[in-house]
C-alpha cells in the first residue's frame, strides 16, 4: 500500500519537474497538465519520460510543422511507444491542447479534398475531388487520415 502511496507522490513531482523545466508559454503548460489529468482521471497512464518527450517534442514545433500532425510519425520521430503517443495526442485533443481533424485524402492525387472535426459531418458513401474532378467512393481504410494541429491559441501560429 506504501508503494502505491508514493507512486503517486512520484507522478505529482514528475509533474512539477516538467511545468518547472519548459521553456514554452503559460497556456501551452497549462494545456499539457490538463491532457495529463484528463488520462490519469481515466485511467490511462503514460512513463515519465514520453510526457517529457511528448512536452518538449510538441514545444519544439514551429510554423508548418504543427499542423497535421500524424501520431505514428511523431512517434516514430521522437522515440516513443505508439500508444502512448496515441493516448497523449486523444488527450491532448480533449483538452483543447490539439485540434482532431478525419481527413479524406484522394488516392489518385494524395490532395486532402476534405477535413471533418467529426464523423458524422463526413460523406458516407462518396465524394469528389475537386483537383481530379471525379467522384470516388469512400473506403475509409484507404481514404481516412486522422491528423492533430497544435491549438493556434497556444501555438501563436495561424
Amino acid at each position: 500500500m506504501g508503494q502505491i502511496k508514493n507512486l503517486s507522490v512520484r507522478k505529482q513531482d514528475f509533474r512539477k519537474v516538467i511545468m518547472n523545466s519548459m521553456i514554452n508559454t503559460s497556456p501551452f503548460q497549462e494545456k499539457i497538465e490538463q491532457t495529463l489529468q484528463l488520462m490519469e482521471q481515466a485511467g490511462h497512464s503514460v512513463a515519465p519520460s514520453s510526457a517529457r518527450l511528448f512536452s518538449d517534442t510538441l514545444g519544439g514545433l514551429a510554423g508548418w510543422d504543427s499542423f497535421r500532425i500524424n501520431p505514428a510519425e511523431f512517434a516514430h520521430k521522437s522515440g516513443m511507444y505508439l500508444d502512448e503517443a496515441v493516448g497523449l495526442f486523444v488527450y491532448g485533443a480533449k483538452s483543447g491542447l490539439l485540434h482532431f481533424e478525419w481527413n479524406l485524402l484522394c488516392p489518385y492525387c494524395g490532395g486532402r479534398e476534405h477535413s471533418h472535426a467529426n464523423l458524422d459531418h463526413m460523406e458516407k458513401e462518396t465524394y469528389h475531388c475537386t483537383l481530379c474532378d471525379r467522384d470516388l467512393e469512400l473506403v475509409a481504410d484507404n481514404h481516412l487520415e486522422v491528423s492533430f494541429t497544435l491549438n493556434p491559441a497556444i501555438s501563436g501560429f495561424n
